[in-house]
Formats: structure tokens, C-alpha cells, sequence
């Protein structure tokens, strides 16, 4: 039993104790409490996002299987590896190098940080030579189009204006103009002003999107203040009219217990609605502050880019510049004067 438990939780990923019933149902979850007649377990559910507690009886229970400390580490290293499966090198076609970068710091070497005596640690190694080997590459300047390593600058301008259009289509502007900089630097002149050009249109797009963004999440905050004021509205009657109910009904009528849950029940999603209505507009509030403050940073490089240069005159020589410039321009003239007066002189 336990060895199979064991493996259930391995092959689904799961942290967790698990419990098995009289009726032969499994819960998985953490064992936080323990009474004399009871279990207190914390499960997860929708993907981990909600945290419940139930109860279960001693009495129910027909088996236990606690999770050892060791048994979680080693869940936590399959998990660990198995998220980096999903990192593979494009035999066709190579990335940013920003992108190596981050699945060699944030994922790869961080592995092997966390879990130096892995298995999996010579083989990582390997990888990372192999990630880090194309990653040098890029950074040198090359590019790999259909599985053949060539200059950015061979693969042609147009091929990757095209694909920064179809990442800007997608939303992915920052990915556009990224894919556009080794251009932006080329030393032929018509292509550095091509992918220039092509990235200022993108960014333009791209400021015409969070604009447009920061209107919409206005709109919708005003949306979620009105449901919210709706869900206090309701939660507030709900209230009013369990305590009216309470005051007029005892535990004795009948049917006492159904009502009381109706009414409690009623009170209990007004304030799960009013909760969530709370959560969205925060979110969408921060998401607004976050999307202007981009936004103010975009325009404030439009403006610092647009900027007319201020039109400064000449500088002016200095004096013995001056005379020296005079001389060479005008000194026959001066060896004229000069024979002249010692002719003069001379009669004298």
C-alpha cells in the first residue's frame, strides 16, 4: 500500500499524504492536524490556486500513508526535471540570446543548485554545453536558418521584417523588436535604417495597444465597482433577512435546519462575490499602473527621439588663426609694400 501510494503521488506529482477510506476512496492532500478522532487535511484544488481543509473521522479511515521528508524531495526533483524537458534546442532555427540566457541561469543551472547529486546531472551538464555552445554563437552575430549557421545579415532583412510582423500581430512586440536589433547595428547603412525604421513602427503599435489597454482596464474597473456595489447591496439584504428570520424562527419548527442553510448560504456567496468583485478590481488596478507606467516610458523615448537639434553656428577661429590665414592669402602684397618703402628710404 504504501509503496503504491508512493507512486501514485510521484506519477501525479502530488506533495501529499494520502488517506484511504472504508469505502475504498483515496484523498490525497497534507495532514496539518491530528486529534484523537479526527484528520485535519489541506487539499488543493483547481490547479493548487484554492486551499481547502475538510475533516475526516478516524473512524472512516481504513489506511495512512504519510509522505517522509526524503520521499518529498525526490517528487520534487522528478518534478524539477521533468520541467525542464520542455527546453530543447531548434535543430532549424536558433532563439534570442537573451532566451539562452534565461532557460540556462533560471532552469538548468538552477537544477543542479538545487539538486547536485542528481542522476540527471551529467546529462544536464551536457545539455548545458550544447545550449551554451549556440548561445555564443548567436551573440557572435550568426543566426540558424534551416539548420545552417550564417551571418544575421545573410539571412536577409526581409525574411526577418516579416517575422517581427507576425510576432507584433501576436502581441509579442517586445519579441519583434528584439528580433530586429542585430539589424538595427549592421554596418551596411540601408539595412541599419531599414530594421530601424521597422522597429519604430512596431513600437508604435505597440504604444497604440497599451493605450488602447489602459482605456479598456479603466472601463472595466468601473464594471467591477458596479458589480461590487451590487454584491454589497445584495450581501447586505441577505443579512438584514437572516437576522429578521432568526428573530421569528427557532431551532424547534420545522424544517428549521433547511432554511437556516438557505439563508446562510445566501449570505456566504454575497460575500464570495463580494471578495472576488475585491481581487479583480486590484488586480486590474495594478495591471492599469503597470501599463501607464510603460506606456509614460515609451512616449518619453518618442519624445527624447523627435527632439529638434538645436542649430548652433560655427565656431569662430581665434585671432592667431586669423592672421595667419590673412598672411598666407595677401602676403605678395606685403613683399611689394615692403621693397617699395626701402626704396624710398633708400633715395633719401
Amino acid at each position: 500500500m504504501r509503496y503504491l501510494a508512493l507512486f501514485l503521488c510521484i506519477a501525479v506529482g502530488v506533495l501529499a499524504d494520502t488517506l484511504k477510506l472504508n469505502n475504498g476512496t483515496m484523498v490525497v492532500g497534507n495532514i496539518i492536524a491530528e486529534t484523537d478522532t479526527e484528520y485535519i487535511v489541506e487539499r488543493s484544488l483547481a490547479g493548487g490556486t484554492i486551499k481547502t481543509k475538510d475533516s475526516i473521522r478516524k473512524s472512516d479511515v481504513a489506511s495512512v500513508v504519510r509522505v517522509t521528508p526524503e520521499e518529498k524531495a525526490a517528487v520534487a526533483m522528478k518534478e524539477a526535471y521533468d520541467a525542464l524537458k520542455r527546453y530543447q534546442l531548434d535543430p532549424n532555427n536558433s532563439y534570442a540570446k537573451d532566451y539562452y540566457d534565461q532557460v540556462l541561469n533560471g532552469s538548468f543551472h538552477k537544477f543542479l543548485a538545487d539538486y547536485p547529486d542528481s542522476s540527471h546531472a551529467a546529462e544536464l551538464r551536457e545539455r548545458i554545453a550544447a545550449w551554451e555552445a549556440e548561445r555564443d554563437k548567436v551573440a557572435s552575430g550568426k543566426m540558424k536558418v534551416g539548420g545552417r549557421w550564417v551571418e544575421a545579415v545573410e539571412v536577409g532583412l526581409q525574411q526577418v521584417v516579416a517575422q517581427a510582423q507576425a510576432y507584433a500581430t501576436q502581441g509579442k512586440f517586445q519579441d519583434a523588436i528584439q528580433l530586429l536589433q542585430p539589424f538595427r547595428n549592421a554596418k551596411e547603412t540601408a539595412i541599419a535604417e531599414e530594421a530601424s525604421r521597422k522597429a519604430q513602427q512596431i513600437q508604435g503599435m505597440w504604444q497604440k495597444y497599451l493605450d488602447t489597454r489602459v482605456r479598456n482596464i479603466a472601463s472595466e474597473i468601473q464594471a467591477w465597482e458596479r458589480r461590487l456595489q451590487d454584491a454589497t447591496a445584495s450581501t447586505e439584504r441577505a443579512r438584514n433577512s437572516f437576522i429578521e428570520w432568526r428573530k421569528t424562527n427557532n431551532d424547534g419548527m420545522m424544517g428549521y435546519k433547511a432554511l437556516l442553510q438557505q439563508h446562510q448560504d445566501a449570505v456566504q456567496r454575497g460575500e464570495i462575490e463580494q471578495k472576488n468583485c475585491e481581487v479583480r478590481i486590484a488586480q486590474l488596478r495594478d495591471e492599469s499602473f503597470s501599463t501607464q507606467q510603460k506606456l509614460n516610458e515609451m512616449q518619453s523615448h518618442v519624445e527624447m527621439r523627435d527632439m529638434p537639434t538645436l542649430h548652433r553656428p560655427p565656431p569662430e577661429e581665434d585671432l592667431p588663426a586669423k592672421l595667419i590665414a590673412w598672411a598666407k592669402q595677401y602676403w605678395m602684397y606685403g613683399l611689394a609694400g615692403l621693397v617699395v618703402l626701402w626704396l624710398i628710404l633708400r633715395r633719401r
